[in-house]
């Protein structure tokens, strides 16, 4: 089904978080109950109200976390969907031979001055809001996408091909193969506009650590192996690329 191809796409950290958000609501429930049950025994000289709510907290708990589960996960399972459709559109966009999604996670995307050549014209493409973007990271097996939401539709904030002009470096502040602040740094150079350097992070570990593992391994596989984008229409100017995509998406939501 659908929505279990979904479900298979969350992290499973985000899944955590959704869970101990319902847990939290059913507690919280649970521990109301337990006020209001002792100061109404106060209040009537009625310890047996008190022993009721405390045997119903169990009861309680169970009925509201599940309630919240039903109200979170769905929730949840339609913001993967739509950034599974957006993100697969772009990667069709962009010349990508295989729209099978290997990771999708959430994020945070910071344009790096340092880097990046023409850094003032990428800015005016880009608005002020160079770092700390919030982001959708999206890994194919022949492609990196990342999307921002913004009113009208998602944002391309990087997008390319995997081929000789891509590199990924990461970056560890403990110097840990699995670093829970590990940094991704994304560099694609452009022939008429030079180099594009942006950086990754997450908020979950496990997810910035399982892309750059996968991103290492497809790049570690031969050429020979993969399709070859660097004289495919389109790919010599990133702008204008990223222009003609934002404009296509923006057309599509509006009608």
């Amino acid at each position: 089904m659908l929505s279990e191809e979904a479900w298979r796409l969350i992290p499973p950290e985000e899944k955590l978080t959704i869970l101990a958000r319902a847990h939290a609501c059913g507690v919280l429930w649970a521990l109301s109950l337990v006020a209001v049950g002792a100061t109404m025994a106060v209040s009537f000289q009625s310890p047996s109200i008190f022993w009721t709510a405390i045997i119903a907290c169990p009861i309680v708990f169970q009925f509201s976390a599940s309630r919240r589960w039903r109200t979170l996960r769905p929730k949840c399972l339609l913001e993967y969907l739509a950034a599974r459709s957006v993100t697969r559109r772009y990667a069709y966009a962009i010349k990508s031979a295989d729209l099978e999604i290997s990771l999708l996670f959430r994020g945070f995307l910071t344009h790096e001055a340092e880097g990046t050549d023409s850094f003032e014209l990428y800015s005016q493409h880009y608005g002020n809001e160079l770092s700390n973007i919030p982001v959708w990271i999206a890994l194919f097996p022949d492609s990196v996408v990342v999307i921002s939401e913004q009113f009208g539709g998602a944002n391309l904030e990087f997008g390319h091909v995997i081929n000789a002009r891509f590199k990924m470096t990461s970056e560890s502040p403990d110097g840990r193969e699995y670093s829970p602040n590990l940094k991704v740094l994304l560099e694609y150079d452009d022939r008429n506009y030079g180099k594009h350097l942006v950086s990754l992070t997450a908020r979950y570990p496990a997810a910035i650590n399982a892309f750059e593992k996968k991103l290492k391994e497809i790049l570690a596989t031969p050429r020979a192996q993969r399709v070859d984008f660097d004289t495919g229409p389109g790919s010599d100017d990133f702008l204008s690329t990223q222009q003609a995509l934002k404009e296509t998406i923006q057309n599509v939501v509006a009608t």
